[in-house]
């Protein structure tokens, strides 16, 4: 791994390089921009006619990784031939920073930051490279190519201190994924307002968002990279995983659908803290019973429940609604004629005492996992000890708490949403409703 200081070597053995050496430096960048230019026209070939920007941004984004580490490999060569540094690994640094730039500044998305700083770098001028970016920060919209380079760039560990970043900028990098930076490089539809502190649509400068929830935007694209009608999962595939669960639940993991649900939960994009301040808690008791206190609303002791939606038998979990109706529904629902006749319910709106770590499942519809959704939400309509509708929905809760996940948003009904947590230690009684 390179230090900071070795990128500190690079800057300083520039500067100290003679005249003659900087020409011979200059010829080989020259030939690393050529390479660059010449192979980045024949790939963007391949991608002429893509209609979706942003797969087409990420394509290039890609084609970028894969050219920059040869051009780097064959500068390197040359420097080392040269023998103009003594220290072959600052050779290599070096090609590595030049042929980075020279790759970014030949792709039809350059901003004039980036052709001014492979200018600076093919004159071994680090002033002009600072200059040229200074240049860039001091303007209000920033483009996103210059805001990745500022993210990625290896050159920036050695030039980071003389430049002046505005207010808030360098906390939104450092915020953005590496991922999310490699999709929105070559968008030229986003720049960073410096002035508003976060990301605006040159489109339509109503959109914006600050660096976390880009992050989920594009994480959703990375999720959900297929045809706008084309499922993740089909009816076969979910109903054979039915079946598995029910005959061997301990081997899930080794059902192919069983590891591409859990792929999905692990990198699930829709990751949300609690929505509200004020949730609805239901349970039910007999009419001549005295009411229950708080502390026997919360999860009843392990190993006296049945088996949930998102629980099996035995699993104590919290569930609840952002509606009263919607946690008296919810109850009722699961109510046998005698339950009706002889009980009554008793529910309790809560506040938050501290956040969760939770997956929203509660869309209507989702590109690519309807078929799914459906799986998920199918009613209850048997009532034995393994209820074949819950396999598939307490499944991804162990999926959730196997990816750290604390628990699920998911749809209740058209006017309300429920959730479960696999413990009660978020909240606070506020009153019986």
């Amino acid at each position: 791994m390179t230090s900071a200081k070795d990128y500190m070597n690079i800057a300083e053995s520039l500067s100290q390089l003679s005249e003659e050496s900087k020409k011979v430096i200059g010829q080989i960048n020259t030939d690393g921009m050529t390479s660059a230019l010449k192979i980045v026209a024949e790939q963007l070939k391949l991608l002429e006619g893509m209609q979706n920007q942003q797969n087409s941004a990420l394509s290039v984004a890609k084609m970028q990784q894969n050219i920059q580490p040869a051009i780097s490999e064959v500068m390197s060569q040359k420097y080392i031939a040269t023998q103009i540094f003594s220290n072959g690994d600052v050779a290599k640094q070096l090609a590595n920073v030049q042929s980075a730039v020279a790759v970014m500044a030949s792709l039809p998305t350059a901003t004039q930051m980036l052709k001014d700083v492979q200018l600076g770098l093919a004159n071994s001028n680090i002033s002009a490279c600072v200059g040229a970016i200074q240049k860039s920060l001091d303007c209000t919209s920033i483009a996103m190519p210059d805001v990745s380079f500022l993210k990625t760039a290896d050159l920036m560990k050695s030039i980071k201190t003389e430049l002046i970043m505005p207010v808030g900028l360098a906390t939104a990098i450092s915020e953005l994924n590496k991922s999310s930076v490699e999709r929105l490089t070559h968008n030229n539809n986003i720049v960073y307002k410096s002035d508003e502190r976060r990301f605006v649509s040159v489109l339509n400068k109503n959109d914006h968002a600050n660096a976390k929830e880009l992050n989920i935007i594009c994480k959703s694209e990375d999720l959900f990279e297929i045809a706008d009608s084309e499922e993740v999962f089909n009816e076969n595939e979910l109903m054979n995983f039915m079946t598995y669960l029910d005959e061997m639940p301990m081997l899930a993991m080794q059902n192919e659908a069983g590891k591409k649900i859990y792929r999905i939960i692990c990198d699930f994009p829709l990751r949300i803290g609690f929505d509200c301040n004020e949730y609805y808690h239901c349970r039910a008791r007999l009419k001549d019973e005295a009411p229950y206190v708080w502390e026997q609303m919360k999860k009843a002791p392990y190993g006296v429940t049945g088996p949930g939606r998102f629980n099996h038998a035995g699993q104590s979990y919290f569930y609840f609604s952002d509606m009263q109706t919607g946690a008296e529904t919810e109850i009722y629902k699961h109510m046998s004629m005698q339950d009706k006749n002889d009980k009554v319910l008793q529910t309790v709106k809560v506040g938050i005492s501290k956040n969760a770590n939770l997956i929203d499942l509660s869309a209507k519809s989702m590109r690519g996992l309807n078929t799914l959704l459906k799986y998920i939400r199918f009613p209850l309509n048997d009532n034995g000890n393994n209820p074949r509708v819950y396999l598939i929905p307490s499944f991804i809760s162990m999926c959730c708490k196997s990816a750290g996940i604390d628990g699920i948003k998911y749809y209740g009904g058209k006017d309300y949403s429920n959730y479960v947590t696999w413990d009660d230690g978020y909240y606070s009684f506020i009153g019986i409703v």
